[in-house]
């Protein structure tokens, strides 16, 4: 799955929840998104070096960067 599209699907699944009565806050959401995230985005240090919890929007733009540099790093090597 495309990291650009993966957030929303995620938020998409909060709104399924909600509406069968299981809400989930802001930081279990982005607790869950990380989770399921695994191994192939490289995001570690813009997390560990942040002072304070990030909400679900700071998330995605931090997901949606980093596919931008993953695919630079890809269109670089290729050539």
């Amino acid at each position: 799955m495309n990291i650009n599209n993966y957030p929303t699907k995620v938020k998409n699944l909060t709104y399924v929840l909600s509406s069968i009565g299981a809400p989930i806050n802001d930081e279990n959401l982005v607790v869950a998104t990380l989770n399921g995230l695994g191994k192939t985005i490289v995001i570690f240090f813009s997390i560990v070096f942040r002072k304070t919890f990030f909400d679900f929007q700071d998330l995605k733009t931090l997901l949606i960067n980093e596919q931008m540099i993953i695919v630079r790093i890809s269109s670089n090597a290729g050539s």
